[in-house]
């Protein structure tokens, strides 16, 4: 039976040590890449963050975030989409209005090419960007200007 030397057994430690970290390392943002449009906008509730116009339906013109004026009721607003098909728009635990729904609850389908929300109250929302911390929006309409949303996660 060999006997490992001092040497020898310096360098197997070496090795697993390479190869442990090799193993143990994970590519930025594959999170995102094994999650479906689909599984982002469910992973969790989304706070208004702030919102703009697009004036070719592309291009989004975002109103500075520290010239937001918001009641604190509108801070705790919040969108949830279900994996059954449900958007949840509720008024949080601030309640601004308090003559309406504390929140209101629309079935919703993602376009076959993932590109717009349809939900049942007519809107139409061309998603400009989705991933884990962010949600945008463009609100489809037949006017030349067009409101944008954008939410973050809750």
């Amino acid at each position: 039976m060999n006997q490992l030397t001092g040497k020898d057994l310096t360098k197997l430690l070496c090795f697993l040590l390479i190869v442990s970290f090799v193993v143990s390392c994970k590519k930025e943002g594959t999170e995102n890449q094994s999650k479906t449009p689909h599984d982002l906008l469910t992973a969790h509730k989304w706070r208004f963050y702030t919102y703009g116009n697009s004036y070719d339906g592309q291009q989004v013109e975002w109103a500075p975030v520290s010239s937001l004026i918001m009641e604190d009721c509108l801070k705790d607003e919040y969108l949830q989409f279900t994996k059954e098909g449900k958007m949840i728009m509720s008024q949080g635990t601030l309640i601004c209005f308090p003559n309406q729904p504390l929140s209101n609850s629309y079935d919703y389908s993602l376009s076959a090419d993932n590109s717009q929300i349809e939900v049942t109250n007519g809107e139409r929302m061309k998603i400009i960007k989705l991933n884990a911390d962010t949600l945008e929006y463009i609100i489809v309409t037949n006017g030349s200007v067009q409101q944008a949303r954008a939410w973050v996660t809750y």
